[in-house]
């Protein structure tokens, strides 16, 4: 019932040149047999031929794997028992160090659903699907679900590792390709939103584990993209040398077929800008002053030139798709008088559908930051919970164990369907950061910033993260009127910067909050109270 990569070990004695097929699949037709249809030109097929041995032969792979849910076993001499045909699951051995609970079983089965599409993507390099005749390391896909990745487990080395190969595939001109390593047989070209992998992987890296060194690694290699990029776009604008150009991928912007998607220009131009910025931040880390300045002046000659050009006077960016707004806000684009009124478009957007995004590979990851840094929590939550076509959800009432390549997967064309594709899997990064309040204030969470977001509708949320310093758990819980109940575990040598509800009397393990042992300062920003706290286990009550 779960799908998997690895393979099946095989049990089996009879006759020797008994021939035993296995076939894989994560499909299955009415008649119950394995439906191959969208692996394409795979075969996802092992043939073992028995030797005659009297003692059981045991059949196992070593040169290939399989992205599988269901196997069909046929010419095995008898019937097979469970025991005889065994699911072996493999990927690279990166540990596991995030684990969720939530009261709502739909947010489980999500969070669940991208941890397996992880494991099975996560296999010497992070490829986009296990099953088809694809298997490669898309940059986009990984650079959307890092976020997530590196909640769930210790992915520092593994991306590192991948990183070597980026920039050994890096052309003479400085651009990344859009897939790493690069198939002899694919063009190679570039992509806004893929190609920047090259960037934001190393500044994931070094702000989830706060080593520099990832920084020092690619500088170079980041220097020469931002060159890239600039030589020909000298108006702040990426108008030229885009590459394939594929926009807001998978998206479901258009509400008829003729209708325009998120503008390429814009996606392009925003993820331009957004590198500028994350370049800024790593030189200043690392000492590169001059650079530090460079690229903050680039940034900002990006957003003038992003504001006059694609946001109109009353918030509107590009054509007004959920990505447009989400990409101009999330990116710091849009003009600081007209923020609010941008957030109102996207919202407005959103409820026009039914309250349902429309969001693709590149717009999906920020959506619910945006709107949760807007104040828009019912939207948050509607969305979070949204059962029906396009959603997260709708895959997992669907009987979905991973995370589907497209929103509905489950119809059109099987052939360009893939069942196991964690990048719509980056939403986990906001439960963990947003829903459970984990997230890194500084680089390597050396001050952790535990501002959680309490949804009604969604209920009681837990998580445990094995950070870089230590364990980090929280458990938040409340009712109609806000959090009830803030539990914290601080890691050794940590600071906590908690946010909470000002309008109530907070206690910390049943005492005045001013008495708490490892409070550092206290105060009231407005409706909220700001503490900082040191290393301890706390539990914070109304």
């Amino acid at each position: 019932g779960q799908n998997l990569t690895g393979w099946v070990r095989l049990s089996v004695s009879g006759p020797a040149g008994t021939e035993v097929d296995l076939n894989f699949a994560e499909l299955l037709n009415a008649d119950g047999t394995v439906d191959q249809s969208n692996l394409r030109f795979a075969q996802a097929r092992d043939r073992f031929i028995l030797r005659g041995d009297e003692a059981v032969e045991c059949f196992e792979p070593r040169f290939t794997y399989h992205g599988f849910r269901y196997v069909e076993v046929s010419g095995y001499p008898g019937t097979p028992t469970a025991h005889e045909v065994e699911a072996v699951v493999v990927y690279s051995g990166c540990r596991e160090t995030g684990v969720m609970e939530f009261d709502q079983p739909l947010l489980n089965q999500v969070w669940r659903n991208a941890l397996w599409s992880q494991r099975s993507n996560f296999f010497g390099v992070p490829t986009d699907c296990p099953q088809r005749d694809e298997r490669m390391g898309w940059m986009g896909d990984i650079q959307v679900f890092l976020d997530a990745a590196a909640f769930n487990m210790d992915v520092g080395p593994f991306i590192r590792r991948f990183l070597r190969e980026v920039r050994a595939a890096q052309r003479n001109d400085g651009a990344y390709p859009i897939v790493v390593p690069q198939p002899r047989s694919f063009p190679e070209v570039v992509t806004a939103g893929w190609s920047e992998a090259g960037i934001i992987l190393p500044h994931g890296l070094w702000t989830r584990y706060g080593d520099t060194a990832v920084i020092d690694e690619n500088w170079n290699s980041m220097e020469r993209w931002m060159d890239f990029v600039a030589r020909d776009n000298p108006d702040g604008i990426w108008r030229n040398k885009r590459g394939l150009d594929l926009g807001d991928w998978l998206s479901v912007d258009a509400r008829v077929p003729d209708e325009e998607t998120t503008p390429r220009i814009l996606c392009a131009t925003a993820y331009w800008a957004w590198c500028a910025r994350l370049m800024a931040e790593m030189a200043r880390a690392t000492g590169r002053d001059e650079a530090a300045e460079r690229y903050r002046s680039l940034y900002a000659r990006i957003r003038q030139a992003f504001a006059s050009e694609l946001v109109s006077s009353n918030g509107v960016a590009g054509n007004g798709s959920q990505t447009s707004q989400v990409l101009a806000l999330h990116m710091g684009l849009v003009p600081e008088a007209l923020r609010g009124a941008a957030a109102r478009v996207l919202v407005d957007e959103i409820e026009g559908r039914g309250m349902k995004l429309s969001t693709g590979f590149l717009g999906t990851p920020y959506l619910l930051d945006v709107l949760a840094d807007a104040g828009e929590l019912y939207t948050v939550s509607a969305l979070l919970l949204q059962t029906a076509y396009p959603s997260s959800g709708s895959m997992a009432v669907s009987g979905a164990t991973t995370m589907w390549e497209r929103w509905n997967s489950d119809v059109g064309d099987l052939s360009m369907n893939s069942y196991n594709h964690y990048a719509f899997g980056a939403v986990v990064g906001f439960f963990y950061r947003r829903l459970a309040g984990i997230a890194p204030a500084t680089p390597g969470f050396s001050r952790i910033s535990v501002r959680p977001l309490w949804l009604p509708a969604v209920g009681a949320v837990s998580a445990r993260y094995e950070s870089a310093v230590g364990p980090i758990a929280t458990r938040v819980d409340g009712d109609s009127d806000g959090i009830s109940c803030l539990e914290l575990l601080v890691p050794p040598n940590c600071v906590a910067e908690v946010e909470l509800p000002a309008r109530f009397d907070w206690e910390e393990s049943g005492d005045a909050l001013g008495n708490c042992a490892g409070l550092l300062t206290l105060g009231v920003d407005g409706s909220l109270l700001r503490a900082e706290i040191g290393s301890g286990q706390y539990r914070f009550t109304r």
